[in-house]
């Protein structure tokens, strides 16, 4: 299950911390209305494993790169791949990223 959310927060925005708080907490309830999971029930179950990505900013500290992809700071790819599945696909550059492993 592939959820993304953007951030609706005031004006300047939330912040890494509260943001990828509040991006975890919408992104919960997407789930729940969208396929009727619990995410923070199957997490305490251990039944799922959970990633979060938080392409927080617009990537100014980047300059140049974000504007080979269009100012699109999470797009910049970088010279490495990763296997998905049996494909190997680019890495990009992310804002943050958190992961809970299952089991």
């Amino acid at each position: 299950m592939v959820l993304a959310v953007s951030e609706d927060w005031w004006a300047g925005g939330a912040g890494n911390g509260l943001g990828t708080l509040y991006a975890f907490q919408k992104a919960s309830a997407l789930a729940q209305s969208k396929y009727g999971v619990d995410l923070l029930v199957q997490l305490d179950e251990k039944a799922i494993s959970a990633a979060l990505y938080h392409t927080a900013g617009k990537g100014t500290r980047l300059a140049p790169l974000p504007a080979s992809e269009n100012n699109n700071k999470p797009a910049v790819r970088l010279p490495a791949t990763i296997d998905v599945g049996g494909d190997k696909v680019p890495i990009t550059v992310l804002g943050k990223f958190c992961s809970v492993p299952s089991r």
